[in-house]
């Protein structure tokens, strides 16, 4: 899968769960964004591991802290 598709379905799965758009300019984070709570990121999760076919340990959810490191941890499962 390319990275710009990745990037793609990381930001629309990350938009449905948001409840609002979340363009490829916007860097997002969720340190930063009092949207992105627990709940909402396990919800992002969930939803990736079902788009994707991919499953996530503990370790690896907790550490997703943003878009790139959503994008970059799909990128290496799909090189690997």
């Amino acid at each position: 899968m390319p990275e710009g598709d990745i990037d793609t379905l990381v930001r629309e799965c990350l938009s449905l769960v948001l409840g609002r758009p979340v363009d490829a300019d916007t860097p997002l984070d969720r340190r930063h964004d009092a949207d992105w709570d627990s709940l909402r990121h396990v919800e992002l999760i969930f939803m990736l591991e079902d788009r994707t076919g991919m499953r996530f340990t503990e370790a690896e959810s907790t550490g997703l802290q943003s878009v790139d490191d959503i994008v970059a941890l799909i990128r290496s499962r799909h090189e690997a």
